[in-house]
């Protein structure tokens, strides 16, 4: 059975008559680390495609249309007439000491 410590990137494994270290590289750890992110990513991007890309199959024709520009208009953000507008200046007062 091997003992991983991740704190100080030590695996430890009993062999017959010794135990067997192998320490490892944060740099190493840190490029495996980013290149598992990035593939997971993509993975997931393209399960996403592929579930689109099926969504779209199975809608009728009818339904299948781009929004035009003028549908985005009525969904813009308006302030709300409770919020509070305050006045920003370039210099920041001073602190008590």
């Amino acid at each position: 059975m091997a003992i991983p410590n991740h704190m100080y990137l030590l695996l430890k494994m009993p062999v017959p008559n010794e135990v067997l270290s192998i320490h490892g590289d944060i740099q190493t750890s840190h490029s495996c680390e980013t290149e598992n992110i990035n593939t997971s990513e993509a993975m997931e991007r393209s399960n996403n495609q592929a579930l689109v890309a099926q969504a779209a199959k199975d809608l009728a024709k009818d339904q299948l249309r781009i929004p035009s520009n003028d549908s985005a208009s009525g969904s813009q953000l308006h302030p709300d007439s409770q919020t509070k507008a305050i006045v920003l200046k370039a210099t920041t007062p001073t602190r008590p000491p």
